[in-house]
């Protein structure tokens, strides 16, 4: 569980470790994710309370903010956590540009503790993501998904940097919409645009390490790009 005070180092791939094939269904698994990776940033995150981190005021709920440095342009995420429970509440970031609010309404049951082989449980993601430019015209897409995260394997997990025991939890995705809405006069008032439905196979990949819940890598794959972290 992360808490006010943690830094974490993290390793991006925008492609993802070549020429592996995630078993990601059983017991007493192996992965070796010791090379072929094609890193491209290192992304610092560091965890404190969340009044301190920028947008906090869009996020009242949270209980951790986190800064992140990530390709070189600065983020927050909020999250809140409990003893049985960590929820994703949202993402704020700002630019030249503007910035972009994405509020999740409800917040995102992102773990349950303790975590355990065979344990799943239904998701509900639904977001509000305004993006408000320089000038005043805005943009706002309202995302509804479906889906349920099991933990579906164990065993050894290797990357670049330790190899350790772990519990992989899979993310799949049922429903996937998506409806957008433009402001161009700047006067907080949104027309709508259009709605989307897409047939999308993706799935996400959390490893954790066994005992008290250790983030050690995720591994995303759909039909429009690869990411890892490590």
């Amino acid at each position: 569980m992360p808490a006010p005070g943690d830094h974490w180092l993290v390793y991006a791939d925008s492609v993802g470790p070549t020429n592996q094939i995630l078993d990601d269904t059983g017991p007493n698994k192996t992965w070796n994710f010791s090379s072929g990776w094609n890193i491209y940033d290192t992304i610092h995150y560091h965890f404190s309370v969340p009044n301190i981190v920028p947008g906090a005021s869009s996020f009242p709920a949270a209980t951790i903010g986190v800064q992140a440095d990530i390709n070189n342009s600065p983020a927050s995420l909020f999250f809140s956590a409990s003893a049985g429970n960590l929820s994703v509440q949202g993402v704020y970031a700002s630019n030249n540009n503007g910035t972009t609010t994405i509020v999740y309404s409800p917040a995102y049951h992102a773990i349950e503790f303790p975590l355990s082989y065979g344990q799943s449980w239904p998701i509900v993601e639904r977001t509000v993501s305004t993006a408000v430019f320089t000038g005043g015209t805005a943009v706002r897409t309202i995302s509804h998904r479906e889906g349920t995260i099991r933990c579906s394997a164990w065993g050894t997990l290797t990357t670049p940097s330790q190899t350790a025991p772990v519990l992989l939890s899979k993310k799949t995705y049922s429903i996937y919409t998506d409806s957008t809405f433009t402001d161009l006069t700047g006067s907080g008032n949104f027309t709508y645009n259009n709605s989307s439905q897409r047939d999308k196979s993706k799935a996400q990949y959390n490893f954790y390490k066994n005992g008290p819940v250790v983030f050690v890598m995720d591994l995303s794959a759909d039909t429009e790009i690869g990411r890892a972290h490590v």
